[in-house]
């Protein structure tokens, strides 16, 4: 790599800021002039570093980025570069970011996909195969005689908070749950499922397998249990010629036996999110034949503080009446999101007071509903660092109140799980960690703050049981959780998806605490 640099003599500056070019600068090529116009009339630059890169029939043979300050001039090439000339600008792109981690950096480029990449990192899909992608990988080492002396590739990590042994409530089995059916579609992720009614489960969007191929899930499924069986069908519409939102990472809440809410959720992410829809069940299932059962459209009223994904929406009361608690995550415009109160009426928001320490705001997270309030628990901050923290939404007199449950011992950080309370206990299930111990099941004490973790026995299920971006139901009566679809796609490794639903006996970890 080759730097070289030239200082300028004098130059007038700005309080703060660097200063300015030197007008009598040897210009650059036309090409970056261009490029600089065309860009200057869609975004405002940084009064910062420009970096410009070039990869092809240039005189750099093809093979250099250069990056430009306003004091300096330098430059690096790659001429050991055998990819393609999208990925020697990638490349460039990422050993800037790698050398000004926390300096903002203009970005002139003449590609199209290298620009489109870098200015969608923020709103990428595979956030949660961001951070697992370095999973397959282990680095095996051996010496022979005298033993050298090692230097680790990279510096020890430690989880933020997490400052002691989390005590273990032993490990459940997981069992492929056998579903009667001849349709797919459960293999998922991003989606919702909700225990409508004793053991009839409802399945609603996401991304995965369907007719053969992989996209937006446009059907809704349904999964019944009778003599002891799950039957799976594939509800009929009303109006089939109509096509229905197929959205991901929403909500979905049953506000009355045969009226489910899908709430949120969009279809790209750039695009805007979607609003509510009301879809209405029959009042009785077939058990024998889900398939025989039809579901229909129900007209709402826009509310524009249900256009977010990756959020939550819990069930709260206030001063007896029933409220809609949309929580966090995020839009095309805003990373994160805060809170609002919707009457379940009306479905509009409705201000009500609430006090105490706010949390910080999340996507991604938990939320289950429990005395009237919200407990909410892990997620990704705005800096798009997994939290470890747990508040409840308290109920009040006049209005609700946020308080911290203090974890015992911390909470280890997460997001893309799932969670759900049972007889005064929280149960996180599965999701994303910058730690090396994974828990599968980790149990709270909401009064004492007792942490316990529950491995997960997979040595009974033919692939890899993946724990995000899938959906679980308690079934309170049998201490039995069901996950249904999880997992994610990726350039590297493809598309994998958990293709049956799994059973989870949670017996013992129920009477552990």
């Amino acid at each position: 790599m080759e730097i070289g640099e030239r200082r300028k003599e004098s130059s007038p500056v700005m309080p703060g800021a660097p200063p300015c070019p030197d007008p009598s600068a040897e210009k650059p090529r036309q090409k970056e002039i261009s490029i600089a116009m065309l860009l200057d009339q869609f975004l405002r630059p940084f009064w910062s570093l420009m970096l410009l890169t070039g990869a092809g029939g240039g005189e750099d043979d093809g093979s250099s980025s250069r990056y430009s300050g306003s004091t300096s001039r330098r430059g690096f090439s790659y001429p050991d570069h055998q990819g393609s000339t999208q990925q020697l600008e990638l490349r460039a792109i990422v050993e800037v970011f790698s050398r000004w981690k926390s300096t903002p950096v203009n970005v002139v480029c003449d590609s199209l996909y290298v620009v489109g990449v870098v200015s969608r990192i923020e709103r990428a899909l595979l956030k949660e195969e961001w951070h697992l992608k370095c999973s397959p990988y282990f680095v095996l080492t051996a010496s022979k005689g005298m033993e050298p002396s090692w230097t680790p590739l990279l510096p020890s990590m430690t989880v933020p908070g997490h400052d002691g042994p989390v005590r273990s409530a032993g490990s459940v089995t997981a069992a492929v749950c056998a579903v009667h059916s001849e349709i797919s579609g459960l293999g998922r992720y991003g989606h919702c499922s909700v225990l409508i009614k004793p053991n009839v489960i409802l399945t609603t969007g996401g991304f995965g397998e369907e007719d053969g191929q992989h996209c937006h899930m446009r059907s809704f499924h349904m999964l019944i249990k009778h003599a002891g069986c799950w039957k799976a069908g594939c509800l009929k519409k009303e109006n089939p010629d109509k096509r229905w939102d197929e959205r991901l990472y929403h909500s979905v809440l049953c506000l009355l036996n045969s009226l489910a809410l899908l709430v949120g959720g969009r279809t790209s992410p750039s695009s805007a999110g979607l609003g509510m829809l009301g879809l209405k069940l029959p009042e009785t299932c077939n058990a024998s034949d889900p398939d025989d059962t039809s579901v229909e459209p129900v007209s709402l009223q826009p509310e524009p503080a249900a256009l977010r994904w990756r959020h939550s929406a819990t069930e709260v009361i206030f001063k007896g009446e029933k409220y809609l608690f949309l929580y966090g995550g995020c839009s095309a415009m805003e990373p994160v999101l805060g809170w609002c109160f919707l009457h379940t009426r009306e479905l509009s928001c409705t201000v009500i007071p609430v006090e105490g320490a706010v949390p910080e705001s999340r996507h991604s997270h938990s939320a289950c509903s429990w005395k009237g309030g919200a407990l909410i628990a892990g997620g990704l901050g705005a800096a798009e660092q997994p939290l470890g923290s747990v508040f409840f939404l308290r109920e009040l007199e006049h209005g609700f109140q946020w308080q911290r449950v203090e974890t015992r011992p911390p909470l280890i950080p997460r997001y893309s799980h799932t969670a759900h309370v049972h007889d005064g206990k929280l149960l996180l299930v599965g999701g994303v960690f910058h730690s090396s111990s994974v828990p599968g099941i980790t149990g709270i004490d909401i009064m004492t703050g007792l942490c316990l973790n529950c491995t997960i026995n997979v040595e009974h299920l033919e692939w890899p049981l993946m724990l995000h971006n899938h959906s679980s139901v308690f079934l309170p009566n049998e201490e039995e959780m069901l996950l249904v679809g999880g997992g994610g796609n990726c350039f590297s490794f493809g598309t994998h998806l958990n293709p049956e639903p799994v059973s989870l006996s949670l017996s013992s970890i129920l009477t552990s605490h």
